[in-house]
């Protein structure tokens, strides 16, 4: 397991199993026959269809089956008193793929501060629609969540270790450690063309889409909404480290924190890299504040920050520019304003945009 240099946080942790003990509900037919599903067989070539809460929550008894959703799907009234138990557990981890297919997942609501379904030895509850997910995740539309935990909590997943595109999450997540809008804590995993809109708040390693990244990737994401937190907190990503990479990415979020607080990344390791990305949201803090970064020891390429809405000047980090001039395509060096980025007075406010969303 990764560590961070800086002895702040993180250690070497065990990873024991407890079993999931969920009711899984199954349909069956004429002649009693089950079919846990709308339709398919799970493979790649012929996906389980998906179409209700309880069809959902049988995926975690197929944890190496192939999914797609074929409705909206609302959650509201689904286990009322805990709410949804996460799919996945860290040494049986979601491995197969799921597809959102467009249709929204409605009022995902989870509260299990005192969950037993620990990923490490130190009784750390792991939190999200997907608990460990080592498998691809895809086209998933979260919206109006209400999540509330300890420890490694996303709205998707709360650890990702696999690969997760073109997905978004709304509403909001309370917790302690390794918070995040849309995954807790990232293994060397990749995100991909996803966002968040909506409030994250906890207390260590705090960020809009990712509470910590130990490896793997974040590209072409953002977030807008509000991330609180105590130390290392970010817009976009709490701590980026072991080789982490952030890359054509930008928050525009209300960030606030007291110890390594930044507009996008709260701390970047000596082993990390930011680059072509870009944070215009207020920053408050008071140790190690900054308007990109808070705490660098990584490689900052190309990453701007707007020091009228962030409030901040720091240079080294993260290059400070005033808002007329990050709403100015020749102010971004080296960007790919063909196929990644875009401009335009009517959108976003007038900074620059992922084409892949329009925001």
């Amino acid at each position: 397991m990764p560590f961070s240099k800086t002895g702040i946080f993180w250690g070497k942790y065990s990873t024991p199993f407890a079993h999931n003990t969920a009711d899984f509900s199954e349909k069956k037919g004429k002649y009693g026959e089950t079919f846990p599903f709308a339709g398919g067989s799970g493979t790649e070539a012929e996906l389980y269809l998906v179409a209700t809460a309880e069809q959902l929550n049988n995926i975690r008894n197929y944890l190496d089956k192939h999914f797609k959703q074929t409705a909206d799907i609302d959650l509201k009234d689904y286990s009322p008193t805990e709410g949804w138990e996460p799919i996945g557990l860290s040494k049986e981890p979601f491995i197969g793929s799921f597809d959102g297919n467009g249709f929204r997942i409605i009022s995902l609501t989870i509260s299990r501060s005192s969950d037993k379904t620990f990923l490490f030895g130190i009784g750390t509850p792991v939190v999200g629609l997907f608990g460990y997910n080592d498998g691809t995740l895809k086209n998933i539309a979260l919206e109006r969540m209400d999540i509330k935990g300890k420890d490694a909590i996303g709205s998707l997943a709360g650890i990702n270790s696999g690969r997760i595109t073109n997905s978004y999450a709304t509403g909001k997540i309370v917790g302690e450690k390794w918070i995040g809008g849309l995954v807790g804590a990232n293994f060397e995993g990749d995100i991909i063309k996803s966002y968040v809109i909506g409030e994250v708040e906890g207390e260590l390693g705090i960020g809009g889409l990712v509470g910590a990244i130990w490896g793997g990737s974040i590209t072409r994401s953002y977030v807008t909404g509000s991330v609180k937190g105590k130390e290392v907190v970010g817009g976009l990503v709490g701590v980026n480290s072991d080789d982490g990479s952030i890359e054509n990415s930008y928050a525009r979020a209300k960030v606030e924190g007291t110890k390594c607080v930044g507009g996008l990344v709260g701390m970047n390791d000596y082993d990390a890299i930011i680059k072509y990305s870009y944070s215009a949201g207020t920053v408050k803090g008071k140790n190690e504040t900054g308007g990109l970064v808070g705490m660098n020891e990584g490689a900052v390429i190309a990453g701007y920050y707007d020091t009228e809405t962030t409030g901040q000047t720091d240079t080294g980090k993260g290059i400070p520019a005033a808002t007329a001039e990050m709403k100015l395509q020749t102010l971004y060096n080296g960007w790919d304003f063909i196929n990644i980025w875009a401009i335009d007075d009517s959108k976003n406010d007038g900074y620059p945009y992922l084409k892949m969303s329009g925001h």
